[in-house]
């Protein structure tokens, strides 16, 4: 049909510089929703096309363009400075570094629950309350009360259309990752389940522990408890950010 036809390749712009935005935060086409006139012209033109193109000659397969963005060596790049490019290109718009960003508030709430051994895969079925321990994706969305963690970490509203979240710092942020009752009841599990400081590093950030960290959370740890050092671990920008 026409919208999904050779003939009319927008769609396919359109689909491939949301996928794009998805990892790397900013899409080709930062106005994702407005490629008209008043739009913000493509940063890379060229690749926006030959995205478009290998979805379309590939049957529309989200998976394959997904690949192709994830083995290139764009997505493989260092988030090392580099004070010439930096010079040239300040906000990074010709991606020669990787920009670590930080998780939306939905994986949070979910990398949160997966340490700690509770969250629940079930897929499918009606919308839960806010208490359960299902992905976020399934938590019931009422616009007047939304779950507190994606009021806290910049989710969409509900009201108005949301082409790209924004990400803001606030002082409500560590405080509630530090004292609400969900990650104070998330960092105690965790710590059952991991039993010791390094397998909490292993499991909550997927690399081996260094000295340092395992003399300073091992001191908290004998202090305060495991728990407590889980909590650090999980307040931590490495756990809470892509790096």
């Amino acid at each position: 049909n026409w919208l999904t036809g050779n003939q009319n390749p927008l769609t396919a712009r359109v689909w491939v510089n949301r996928i794009w935005q998805w990892h790397f935060g900013r899409g080709l086409v930062e106005t994702s929703n407005d490629f008209g006139t008043k739009g913000q012209p493509p940063s890379h033109p060229k690749l926006l096309d030959f995205l478009a193109s290998e979805l379309m000659e590939h049957d529309w397969d989200t998976q394959h363009v997904q690949k192709l963005i994830l083995q290139s060596a764009t997505y493989q790049l260092s988030g090392h400075d580099s004070l010439k490019s930096s010079k040239i290109d300040p906000d990074n718009r010709l991606y020669w570094r990787w920009t670590p960003r930080r998780l939306h508030a939905e994986a949070i709430r979910d990398s949160i629950l997966e340490v700690s051994g509770q969250l629940d895969h079930r897929h499918g079925g009606p919308s839960s309350s806010h208490d359960s321990h299902r992905r976020s994706i399934y938590l019931a969305q009422k616009r007047d009360k939304l779950p507190d963690q994606q009021v806290l970490f910049d989710s969409a509203n509900g009201i108005i259309p949301c082409a790209r979240r924004r990400t803001s710092t606030t002082p409500l942020q560590p405080l509630w990752l530090l004292n609400s009752k969900f990650v104070q009841n998330a960092a105690q599990k965790f710590a059952e389940r991991a039993g010791n400081v390094e397998t909490a590093i292993q499991t909550a950030l997927h690399r081996e522990a260094t000295p340092s960290e395992l003399q300073l959370l091992g001191h908290l740890a004998e202090e305060h408890g495991l728990s407590s050092a889980c909590l650090a671990i999980l307040n931590s920008s490495e756990f809470l950010y892509i790096p």
